[in-house]
């Protein structure tokens, strides 16, 4: 194996780390918008029959 080859895994290396990281923060992210946008939906439920009742 060449230096160039080596080069570009090492790169492929780097690259795939890099997508591991992105994946688990935007994994992370879809968590959150999964718990925020239900209660935000539920609040706002909430909130339409106060003031409805009013």
């Amino acid at each position: 194996m060449n230096s160039k080859q080596h080069e570009f895994f090492n790169e492929l290396d780097r690259i795939s780390y890099k997508r591991e990281k992105n994946l688990r923060e935007f994994k992370f992210f879809l968590i959150a918008m999964a718990i925020i946008i239900p209660v935000s939906f539920i609040i706002m439920q909430i909130y339409f029959a106060i003031y409805l009742s009013l």
